[in-house]
């Protein structure tokens, strides 16, 4: 690695709830002069609304990175391509740039993309993990993700059929892409599944679901079903 570059930090905000911010998330945020924010086409930078009530951002320079909603690999390789050239554009000068996430950095983050890149470069890499949104999710529902001797799949609702629900064991996080859960509610109600759902966990119009069947067919981004184990 190049010592006169700056490093880059990858680091997790949580799911929305600015108190779940780790001790190691805001000293890192607070030591970076600047702060790379994932920005939608809408222009939502949710991640950016959850550090604001935590870290004073007057003086730092706040890079937004243009988040691209395709499932096109060209589209989104030349996406991470641009968002990896203006953080190099920072940290080539020497200064260090913080990129935050949702969640955990290390799941369903494109952060990791974009590391890869710019590790190529010559640049140094941290990354700082979080609390992630299913673990949330379940304190929530006042519920254990996990029981003695099952697994726990995490899986993107596009993932999700009638076999993957009854063939794995233990509990299911299902997660991504909300506009699949009609379907997935459908293959849950008609095998009989008891399961759980939050949406926009920790931010101000969270909602809890006891019962999945209250779920919206159309929910919100941000929403994670949790199939208990007991279902087995």
């Amino acid at each position: 690695m190049n010592n006169r570059y700056g490093k880059l930090f990858g680091v997790s905000v949580g799911p929305g709830d600015p108190e779940l911010l780790t001790l190691k998330a805001v000293r890192v945020l607070n030591s970076c002069s600047a702060i790379a924010v994932p920005e939608t086409k809408l222009g939502n930078t949710v991640a950016l609304q959850i550090i604001e009530n935590v870290i004073d951002l007057s003086g730092k320079q706040i890079i937004r990175l243009p988040f691209r909603m395709s499932r096109d690999p060209e589209v989104l390789i030349k996406s991470h391509e641009e968002q990896a050239l203006m953080l190099l554009n920072i940290l080539k000068n020497g200064n260090d740039a913080a990129m935050i996430s949702l969640g955990d950095i290390s799941i369903y983050s494109t952060f990791g993309y974009i590391a890869k890149l710019v590790e190529n470069e010559g640049c140094e890499v941290e990354r700082v993990s979080g609390v992630p949104s299913f673990c949330e999710c379940a304190c929530r529902l006042g519920m254990s993700l996990t029981e003695m001797n099952l697994p726990i799949h995490i899986l993107p609702s596009r993932c999700v059929n009638e076999e993957t629900l009854l063939q794995l064991p233990g509990s299911k996080v299902i997660m991504k892409d909300a506009s699949g859960f009609f379907a997935i509610k459908k293959i849950l109600r008609e095998k009989g599944f008891h399961a759980a759902a939050v949406t926009n966990c920790g931010l101000p119009n969270e909602k809890i679901y006891q019962d999945f069947n209250d779920l919206p067919d159309q929910p919100a981004y941000f929403t994670t079903i949790i199939v208990p184990a007991q279902n087995i």
